[in-house]
């Protein structure tokens, strides 16, 4: 069950701050087309949004300017909001990136299933996996985590081996929580980030089988529950 919160004017900008600052992964539709683009925040002021997009578009981003879009951020949280593309006067916009309205206010949305806990920007997560029968071990920036999985973005050269589908073991430590998780994960997608970079999307793969597992999975789904319950406002649609 999906539902949508309405944040304060406060409360949007400084969710959107640190969207910008994480590089967040952003979903655009144009209204009322199903065709999405898709990038990553790279900069921002008090009133444009420049995006970097991942998956070129059609047409040239130039005959867009004026289009309304829904966008999605896929940060700590997931932020929903509709905006406008603009032309950048100011030289901040490069080629294949966007430059969107800045919006006064935005959503959260969230799904019962999936509380995330908003991470400090110093938080790491250390992979480990196995390839052509060696053990690779990286560290990667870890930028949201629900009880189902999490994104962490790593240099390109540590993770460009790694494929969807590749089991990874992971150890991460959450702000304020319970002693360091130790899950296994499982790619289901690789985004190229700014810089050189990689953000990758990892589901957790627990076997009931497994106790210490299945343990710390609980472990971590109640506290991100007992966390983000506290901080829920009032429903404002299903």
């Amino acid at each position: 069950m999906k539902y949508a919160i309405d944040l304060s004017e406060r409360q949007s900008q400084r969710a959107l701050n640190h969207a910008l600052q994480s590089h967040a992964q952003v979903v655009m539709e144009l209204t009322g087309e199903s065709n999405a683009m898709t990038g990553q925040f790279v900069l921002g002021d008090e009133s444009i949004l420049a995006i970097s997009l991942t998956r070129p578009v059609s047409p040239a981003t130039g005959g867009l300017v004026g289009r309304y879009v829904d966008v999605q951020v896929f940060a700590d949280q997931r932020y929903f909001f509709t905006s406008y593309v603009i032309e950048d006067d100011g030289g901040l916009v490069e080629p294949n990136q966007i430059a969107i309205r800045r919006p006064q206010t935005i959503q959260v949305l969230q799904r019962r299933r999936f509380w995330r806990a908003r991470v400090a920007p110093s938080s790491t997560v250390s992979l480990s996996w196995k390839s052509n029968g060696a053990v690779e071990e990286r560290c990667a920036t870890l930028l949201n985590l629900s009880a189902e999985g999490l994104a962490c973005r790593a240099p390109r050269a540590d993770v460009d081996g790694l494929c969807v589908g590749d089991a990874v073991d992971l150890r991460f430590e959450i702000p304020d929580g319970p002693a360091p998780f130790e899950l296994t994960g499982v790619v289901c997608n690789k985004t190229p980030g700014v810089d050189a970079t990689i953000i990758l999307g990892l589901q957790f793969r627990v076997s009931p089988a497994h106790d210490e597992a299945t343990a710390a999975q609980n472990t971590l789904k109640a506290w991100l529950y007992q966390r983000d319950s506290a901080a829920v406002g009032p429903e404002v649609g299903v």
